[in-house]
């Protein structure tokens, strides 16, 4: 699908890194037999950055990682269980646009469109969908600051909720001591989780087991390390 041109605040285009016909199974929905299935979503994005530094350094650090990328989508929509699309296109670019910042050592993302179609919720071939478009400057969020990590609200929501926690030591984390009602992370970058390493962007439940002691890795890494936090709100 053709997406549109945008300029920065000086006036220069903005390259565009796209992601499309991204096809996963979540619940989405508002009725009964929507709440107790997954159905399938389409799910096309385009974001707006620039990309020049990622072409001088051909470090994929300085630009999208797309399977990284794929991996936060398919964990919002997975763990959310939104009722409307509207409320799941929200999220996927509030996370974007608030997540995707340089001081989280991630490239700035500028703008961002969300594409999402429920291709199974009507008959006679007709495809619901919603689509919108967010610029960095539309969403502000605060952090909660501690001597060891800042803590954002990134979606919140009647029926679901997002967090980011980002650190920049090795400090031992409680994931439910900062959001009671966490149910899921997803680790960016290189964690320990109950003296066991992680791998990033691999989502986990938190149980009675492992809802204590995430904690960052004593490997030196550039930039912060970020817990993407579910919840019920």
């Amino acid at each position: 699908m053709p997406f549109p041109h945008l300029k920065n605040n000086e006036g220069r285009p903005l390259d565009q890194v796209q992601l499309t016909g991204m096809l996963m199974s979540c619940v989405i929905g508002i009725f009964p037999s929507e709440r107790s299935r997954k159905q399938p979503v389409t799910i096309d994005l385009c974001l707006y950055l620039d990309t020049r530094r990622a072409a001088h350094s051909a470090n994929i650090h300085d630009t999208i990682d797309y399977a990284g990328a794929v991996k936060e989508i398919s964990f919002i929509l997975d763990h959310c269980e939104f009722q409307l699309i509207e409320t799941a296109v929200e999220a996927v670019c509030r996370h974007f646009l608030l997540t995707y910042q340089s001081h989280h050592a991630l490239p700035m993302v500028d703008a961002i469109m969300v594409r999402i179609s429920k291709p199974s919720a009507l008959t006679h071939g007709i495809v619901p969908a919603v689509q919108i478009m967010r610029r960095r400057d539309d969403y502000q969020s605060t952090p909660v600051k501690s001597h060891s990590h800042e803590l954002y609200a990134i979606h919140m929501a009647q029926d679901s909720a997002l967090h980011l926690l980002a650190t920049n030591d090795a400090t031992p984390i409680s994931v439910r001591e900062h959001v009671a009602a966490a149910a899921a992370v997803l680790p960016i970058g290189r964690w320990i989780l109950n003296e066991h390493p992680v791998k990033s962007r691999m989502p986990i439940a938190l149980t009675g087991e492992t809802q204590h002691f995430i904690s960052g890795s004593t490997a030196a890494l550039p930039g912060a390390r970020l817990l993407l936090i579910q919840s019920q709100p």
